[in-house]
């Protein structure tokens, strides 16, 4: 996809490129978090097999229905929506076609959405309009994944250490994703930062957000 060849990757595939690596460490390993784009696969399927209904359905009613989102939906390259055709991505200053990939990350980040509906439903999660609240804190059970940032269950923690700035920074909880988006809440500061620089560059986020 980097040289420019958009396509699909579908559920099987991805599980059996997956099986092809190598293990970063046991599985379990306390303190120890690496991020992989499966696990949300994997769990988009349990979702789909448990109500026996699409992810796109599951999307609209649990979440866009109930908090009133207009303009955010599962994106599908084979039915473009009229005029509502996703931002253009760039890689390198140069910009790149990938919505036949998007189209295939059902769970794992297909979704297209505005910087304002994102805002609102990245507060609707973390004030526990859309499960319970007390769940909310079992996610956030810290992990080492890659400096600066600790993971738990779906989440992000983004905080530099003090001897980075002169006063110490407040933390960041949220998500960031490969091209450029990213919905992040300060709960000391009752802050929310949503947005996207539309660039495959992971790390820009966080610069932006500093």
């Amino acid at each position: 996809m980097r040289a420019g060849h958009d396509r699909s990757i579908d559920i099987q595939e991805a599980i059996r490129i997956t099986r092809t690596l190598s293990s970063h460490f046991p599985p379990g390993k306390p303190g120890k978090a690496y991020y992989s784009n499966l696990n949300y696969r994997l769990l988009g399927e349990i979702i789909q097999l448990i109500t026996g209904k699409f992810m796109e359905v599951n999307f609209e009613e649990r979440i866009c229905a109930t908090l009133g989102l207009k303009r955010t939906y599962l994106y599908d390259w084979t039915k473009p929506r009229p005029g509502e055709q996703p931002a253009t991505i760039f890689l390198n200053d140069a910009p790149v076609s990938v919505l036949k990939y998007l189209s295939s990350n059902v769970s794992d980040g297909g979704l297209v959405s505005t910087a304002s509906e994102c805002k609102l439903f990245l507060r609707a999660f973390m004030e526990g309009k859309l499960f319970d609240k007390g769940l909310l804190r079992r996610m956030m059970m810290w992990n080492r994944i890659f400096f600066p940032l600790r993971y738990g269950y779906g989440l992000m923690c983004f905080q530099l250490p003090r001897y980075f700035w002169i006063t110490p920074l407040p933390g960041f909880i949220g998500h960031s994703g490969s091209t450029g988006s990213f919905a992040f809440a300060c709960p000391s500061r009752s802050l929310y930062l949503t947005g996207t620089l539309n660039a495959i560059n992971p790390s820009r986020p966080f610069f932006f957000i500093v």
